[in-house]
């Protein structure tokens, strides 16, 4: 352990100004240092600033939905909604999202629950990301919605009644077993 945090150290020192100016100078990183800096001061940082509002101030939308797109007949600024449960509930009403839910559980309960900590996270990023314009998304509802042959993913194939039964005794016994 020791020796691990020595050669850190003594690789940091060597690399000490390349590291520094890659940090200064990456406009990724220079990106992300902005975009935390404007934490409480940017414009989408309220429930207002990412959507949310709409929900509250268009009661007539709550059961079919207002449709998407065209934004900016609610604001005026033309902000799309940024939530994946919200934007459904604005854009399809209750409707929509009571079938979007409906498909996350019917693909979460076709895998046995097994994947449910994929879906909860894919609604926590939901909750300030519209996800539903990800593909990813779908392709992941998709993945956790087929049915897998668990014995085909251990390599093992599918064989008919009469194989199994050859392989594990012999004829006599398979004849015994059919009688």
């Amino acid at each position: 352990m020791v020796v691990v945090l020595l050669g850190v150290i003594i690789v940091f020192g060597l690399f000490h100004e390349q590291l520094v100016e890659f940090y200064n100078t990456n406009r990724l990183l220079v990106a992300v240092r902005a975009r935390v800096a404007l934490i409480g001061r940017d414009s989408d940082d309220s429930l207002e600033g990412r959507g949310y509002d709409r929900i509250w101030k268009y009661p007539q939308y709550w059961v079919f939905g207002a449709g998407e797109g065209e934004w900016h007949r609610f604001d005026g600024r033309g902000m799309e909604f940024h939530s994946t449960l919200g934007n459904l509930q604005v854009s399809y009403g209750f409707v929509g999202l009571s079938l979007f839910v409906t498909l996350l559980l019917l693909a979460s309960r076709n895998d046995r629950h097994q994947n449910a900590f994929s879906i909860v996270a894919i609604l926590a990023y939901g909750l300030t990301h519209n996800g539903i314009r990800n593909t990813l998304l779908w392709v992941l509802l998709a993945l956790i919605s087929c049915p897998i042959n668990e014995r085909r993913l251990v390599g093992v194939p599918r064989r008919p009644r009469a194989v199994n039964l050859l392989l594990v005794g012999t004829v006599k016994d398979m004849s015994e077993e059919i009688d």
